[in-house]
């Protein structure tokens, strides 16, 4: 993260697909809670994650994840070394960010705990 113009701007957005970094058991990266978010630098501040999850849950479907990633040119979905063709890399990414959506609770849980027991 960082402050530009006295606004928070996200960057590495890259650095939260981490499974992207290497393919191997993406199924399970997908149902697996996020044991980084205990570090996170504003974790202490987020008092509403379970309205958040709610939120979140109404507002992004399975469409919509399969209609943004449809949107990601090919060339991004090449991997050196990769037999997969850019349209099964970019299934890969559908199907892991539904399965999140599915497991929500998971790391939404984990996230809560983790705030617990900083504050």
């Amino acid at each position: 993260m960082l402050m530009w113009h006295s606004e928070p701007w996200l960057i590495d957005h890259g650095a939260s697909l981490m499974f992207h970094h290497s393919w191997k058991d993406w199924e399970k990266s997908a149902a697996s809670p996020f044991p980084y978010i205990k570090d996170h630098a504003l974790l202490h501040q987020a008092s509403k994650i379970e309205e958040a999850s709610r939120l979140m849950l109404q507002k992004i479907t399975p469409a919509d994840i399969e209609e943004i990633t449809a949107l990601i040119p090919n060339e991004w979905l090449v991997h050196e070394g990769s037999e997969e063709t850019p349209d099964q890399i970019c299934q890969v990414y559908t199907d892991f960010l539904t399965k999140r959506l599915e497991y929500s609770p998971i790391f939404t849980k984990t996230a809560i705990d983790a705030r617990q027991n900083i504050i």
